[in-house]
């Protein structure tokens, strides 16, 4: 090759690489894609919902959309069927804006590097304008025209409802008052006779009465507990008589009667005790109470049994004559 053919050559080159040159920034700038951005409605107010519908060009798959924008508020953007996404968005104050100027952020399905951006489309939101509310027209007892009459009425039902709680609440407890006093005012029922008796005997079982006051103390009161049951229940002047005269009563009418005969030992030494002086041991004294509960104790058995055999009389009765 001669020489002027390797400066030409040479030359071509060169121009070539000029050409390569200067082309490499243009080529090296990105291309910003535009979203297609559809605004609903297209004249918000401050703190308004609207909805913007954002559309990639065709052959563009984005997986993941975001945007932030200075007095714009973004919801989440959500990918629909088609392609495209939808955001909530809220305009944070009053002034002009401009949907390209929001700075996106997107991911798309294979991988690839794009720079996006909204096409041109601005708004205006306009200042909040003070909203008087027309006042009701109320047609109840507080209407719009409040006339002092109306009040002085409210109250009066108001007070007038009190009253009438007030009265019957008072009501109400002089009743419960009054009642409470017929019943404090009712006599109390003496016991029965075998409660009052097992109860005095109770008493003596604890010997308390034996050791401080002795033999005489003791038997005069065992004989007064026995001498009323009999006399109450038997329907026997016990208390007028004395100890023999009670033995022979005993024996002669209620000898068949259980824990009768025990009676006649206890009987004795309260008139020993009594007018012998008798100092009686303390296993006598133990003796003869454990034969006053045995003689107490079958009375009570002996009147419950009565007492159900009486009931079922009753109740026997009653059956007849309903039938």
């Amino acid at each position: 090759m001669s020489k002027l053919h390797r400066s030409v050559l040479l030359l071509i080159v060169l121009v070539a690489l000029l050409l390569h040159a200067g082309t490499f920034p243009a080529m090296a700038q990105e291309e910003v894609v535009r979203l297609g951005v559809v605004l609903t409605p297209a004249e918000l107010e401050v703190g308004q919902k609207g909805t913007l519908v954002a559309t990639p060009p065709e052959g563009l798959d984005i997986r993941e959309l975001n945007a932030t924008l200075s007095g714009m508020k973004f919801g989440q953007f959500l990918k629909r069927p088609d392609g495209s996404f939808t955001a909530t968005v809220y305009p944070m104050g009053a002034g002009t804006i401009g949907l390209e100027e929001a700075t996106l952020s997107a991911q798309t399905v294979n991988g690839q590097n794009v720079t996006l951006g909204f096409e041109p489309f601005s708004f205006t939101v306009p200042e909040p304008q003070e909203v008087e509310m027309a006042r009701e027209d109320y047609s109840g007892l507080f209407s719009a025209a409040r006339t002092l009459w109306k009040y002085w009425v409210a109250g009066l039902i108001v007070g007038l409802v009190i009253l009438g709680l007030l009265a019957v609440a008072t009501w109400l407890f002089l009743r419960w008052r009054k009642a409470r006093q017929r019943i404090a005012a009712l006599p109390i029922p003496p016991p029965a006779p075998i409660e009052e008796a097992l109860l005095a005997l109770s008493r003596l079982e604890t010997l308390e009465e034996y050791g401080k006051l002795g033999t005489k103390a003791h038997y005069a009161d065992l004989s007064m507990l026995l001498r009323r049951y009999i006399e109450r229940e038997w329907s026997r002047p016990a208390m007028e008589m004395s100890e023999d005269e009670l033995i022979t009563m005993l024996r002669r009418e209620f000898a068949h009667r259980s824990a009768v005969s025990e009676l006649m030992g206890v009987f004795e030494t309260a008139s020993l005790a009594k007018f012998a002086r008798l100092e009686a041991e303390r296993r006598l004294v133990e003796s003869h109470l454990q034969s006053s509960r045995s003689f107490l104790e079958s009375e009570h058995d002996r009147l419950r049994a009565a007492s159900l055999a009486q009931e079922v009389a009753r109740r026997s009765a009653g059956g007849r004559e309903a039938a």
